[in-house]
């Protein structure tokens, strides 16, 4: 009776460490994780397959991921997005130019997010 559907989570980005990382923070929660190493290919698998978060680094090889942002806010701007990145952004214009939802600076704090 307790069937609950499986959410979503697509990780994109191009370097395998900190996709590696972010599997392990969200391994303890029931989730689906689909993975993406550049913005194209994660316009592409958001396209494809029903997505409840994403969480996207920026600078990657053939789309970065502030462009795959707003392609895919064009698409579902209900998805959250939350982008992931070392760079020093102004975060309040890329939320402006993107419609992302959070920043979340790298690296990321482990021990913050496993509020058990």
């Amino acid at each position: 009776e307790n069937q609950q559907i499986k959410k979503n989570v697509l990780i994109v980005d191009d370097e395998p460490l900190n996709v590696f990382l972010l599997q392990q923070i969200l391994k303890s929660y029931d989730l689906t994780i689909t993975t993406a190493t550049d913005g194209q290919q994660a316009v592409e698998k958001f396209t494809n397959n029903k997505t409840d978060l994403i969480l996207m680094d920026v600078y990657m090889p053939v789309m970065d991921g502030i462009e795959a942002s707003k392609q895919i806010k064009n698409i579902s701007l209900s998805t959250p997005i939350i982008i992931i990145s070392a760079a020093m952004l102004n975060v309040d214009n890329l939320k402006k130019e993107t419609n992302i939802d959070y920043f979340l600076p790298k690296p990321v704090n482990i021990e913050k997010k496993k509020k058990k």
